[in-house]
């Protein structure tokens, strides 16, 4: 089954998701991960209000750490963040329907969090946080498209801002 989107629509999801790169990776340098102000949660935020959709975490009040940001989640009525993105989102068939400016659920390098989110943000890339070898903390970073396509190790399921 195919995922229709008009050209205009594909046009500005490309626009969105290559100024989404430049704010979230200046200078090839990705944000440093900062729960509550740039995490994962935060940068799916900043692009569902770019792409002109409604604020998906209007309902969250602030968290500074992971616990937080659980406990949240589950005040809400969900046990993770899968549960959260499947219930206000389209989830997609499989990885391959996604295009830029998609959310894929990926595993989380936080040992409180089962999950994180990643950003499809062009052709080859996905975007999420991810640590260095000679990193003291995590950062926005490029992934790979090629190394996610049948490899449930990165990308587990892929969804639609609706």
């Amino acid at each position: 089954k195919r995922i229709k989107m008009t050209p205009e629509e594909h046009r500005l999801r490309t626009e969105v998701c290559s100024q989404l790169i430049s704010d979230w990776i200046p200078n090839n340098r990705g944000m440093p991960l900062v729960y509550g102000i740039t995490d994962c949660a935060q940068m799916a935020r900043d692009l569902a209000i770019r792409l002109g959709f409604p604020d998906p975490m209007k309902e969250f009040p602030r968290y500074s750490d992971p616990d937080e940001a659980k406990a949240i989640l589950e005040s809400l009525g969900y046990k993770t963040i899968a549960k959260y993105l499947t219930a206000k989102m389209m989830v997609l068939p499989s990885v391959g329907y996604s295009i830029d400016g998609d959310i894929a659920l990926v595993r989380s390098l936080d040992s409180r969090f089962k999950h994180a989110i990643a950003i499809r943000c062009d052709a080859q890339n996905f975007m999420m946080f991810v640590q260095a070898d000679d990193e003291l903390s995590p950062s926005v970073k490029k992934f790979p498209v090629s190394d996610a396509w049948g490899n449930d190790k990165y990308i587990l399921k892929a969804f639609r801002f609706k």
